[in-house]
């Protein structure tokens, strides 16, 4: 649940009914013109907040019971986004801490006992192969410690000759980028702004064609 909505009065009336929160994130990869794939995402944000309370109704032409009726509101929240993969997966970890946070925030001993049973289901997560998030800061924090280790490893016997050839080696490399080697020119400001603009550009399209056919669906009036 959004924690903004952690102190609504809506959850005094949930003890009479039901208050749900459902939010689904759908994404695309979007294609450069030369068909190459692009770094940015179309996202769709979409978020369903649910108020509820059952009433039952009792037919009596026939003597049917049809079970309880939840009669309530519904509120719809559509957010389009150009992303990144690296975005996605930050968007990720902040809604995981939220989630840890609000539960936490009932109790001290609801807080104590969340998180003993949290160990529990890291652990069980790990085993089934699942990554946390500490587990992915901890291994890019490895992976910096070997990066910089093997930069600060001593000079061996050959590391003079072996620095005279990596000279010439950058020299033609600066002449001829496209020998010896694959050339990947980085991104300039302009062509990821482009690239950005287009992946908002169909997000945004398909967050209008979601709430059109919603509100059809429905048998609300849409044009």
């Amino acid at each position: 649940m959004n924690m903004e909505r952690s102190a609504s009065e809506d959850l005094i009336g949930a003890f009479e009914g039901s208050v749900l929160e459902i939010e689904v994130v759908a994404r695309k990869q979007m294609f450069k013109s030369d068909g190459s794939k692009s770094d940015y995402w179309a996202v769709v944000v979409a978020d369903w907040y649910y108020r509820t309370r059952p009433t039952m109704e009792f037919h009596a032409e026939g003597y049917q019971h049809k079970g309880p009726i939840h009669v309530g509101r519904t509120e719809l929240t559509l957010r389009s986004y150009a992303w990144t993969n690296a975005d996605f997966d930050n968007y990720k970890r902040m809604r995981e801490e939220e989630n840890m946070e609000l539960l936490g925030s009932v109790d001290e001993g609801v807080k104590a006992a969340i998180e003993a049973l949290g160990d529990e289901l890291k652990k069980y997560l790990r085993e089934a192969g699942e990554k946390l998030p500490e587990d992915i800061k901890k291994e890019e924090e490895e992976k910096r410690i070997a990066e910089k280790k093997a930069k600060e490893k001593p000079p061996g016997a050959l590391e003079p000759f072996v620095a005279v050839f990596s000279g010439f080696k950058e020299i033609f490399t600066s002449i001829a980028p496209g020998i010896g080697g694959r050339y990947k020119p980085e991104k300039t400001e302009w062509e990821l702004k482009r690239e950005a603009g287009a992946a908002a550009g169909l997000a945004n399209n398909v967050m209008w064609q979601t709430y059109k056919n919603f509100k059809k669906s429905r048998g609300i009036v849409s044009w």
